[in-house]
């Protein structure tokens, strides 16, 4: 199965809202077993739970996804004005955004663990389909990144 659910995107229903995520997952587990249902909570994720995401902690049991995969710092003012809603610097990247993103990829992937990358480049309005380039100016998006997982990571 290629889908799993996420009863609280990127953390904001427990701090937000005050929802307990434990609760929850358990709850949809009571539903059907069958589901895959993920922890995003800051800490370790219950016994009920099917992998742990993004703000979950890793364990040695449970399987984790970062799903919001940036390199430090990235949706901060690089990518948004104070106070605004619109993303700037879409599909840029400096060579030390580049660097941290491909580190903290291959450390996840090395260990056996999953990787999302969150970029502007796709979620930007309207979303860009393709790939785009080399995350310059004159060539952005983030094909850069993904010539790194092919060249590392291609399975015969």
């Amino acid at each position: 199965m290629n889908v799993f659910i996420d009863p609280d995107n990127e953390g904001m229903a427990e701090r937000g809202a005050g929802f307990n995520i434990d609760e929850m997952i358990c709850k949809a587990k009571e539903i059907d077993e069958n589901i895959p249902v993920a922890y995003n909570g800051k800490g370790y994720p219950p016994p009920c739970a099917d992998l742990s995401i993004h703000f979950g902690f890793t364990t040695q049991d449970l399987p984790y996804i970062e799903t919001e995969g940036t390199p430090s710092n990235y949706w901060g003012d690089y990518s948004k004005e104070p106070g605004g809603d619109s993303y700037i610097n879409v599909g840029l990247y400096t060579d030390q955004k580049k660097a941290m993103q491909l580190r903290r990829t291959k450390q996840l992937l090395d260990e056996g663990h999953g990787y999302l990358f969150a970029s502007t480049w796709l979620q930007n309005v309207p979303p860009n389909y393709h790939l785009g380039g080399d995350g310059t100016g004159c060539d952005p998006g983030i094909k850069w990144w993904m010539d790194f997982i092919k060249e590392n990571y291609k399975q015969d």
